[in-house]
């Protein structure tokens, strides 16, 4: 059942046992336009809890299901606010991207 899988918690990333498998790749090298952008990387994480004591005091959910989807609106709520932190830096780097293409185009 759902049920049983529906938990919600929050704790340090340094946590003891807390594993995150993190995995950085680069753009492929352009052959035509050579752009900066090109340098920029990405990378994803996958978080791997290792029998994990998670103290009673930072679980928000534990079954209760019916409560999931608020739990979520509400967690992508404050994410919004704290990920714009980061846009305008990467709206630069965009833009400047953009202005480098226009000025190889004329």
């Amino acid at each position: 059942m759902d049920k049983d899988w529906s938990v919600a918690f929050a704790i340090p990333a340094d946590t003891d046992r807390v594993k995150l498998i993190t995995r950085a790749t680069s753009m492929r090298q352009r052959k035509q336009l050579k752009a900066p952008i090109a340098e920029i990387g990405v990378g994803d994480s996958l978080v791997v809890f290792d029998d994990v004591f998670v103290p009673w005091d930072r679980v928000f959910l534990c079954g209760e299901n019916k409560y999931a989807t608020l739990a979520a609106y509400l967690f992508t709520l404050y994410h919004r606010h704290s990920y714009t932190g980061c846009k305008p830096a990467t709206t630069d780097i965009v833009m400047g991207a953009a202005a480098l293409i226009a000025d190889y185009s004329e």
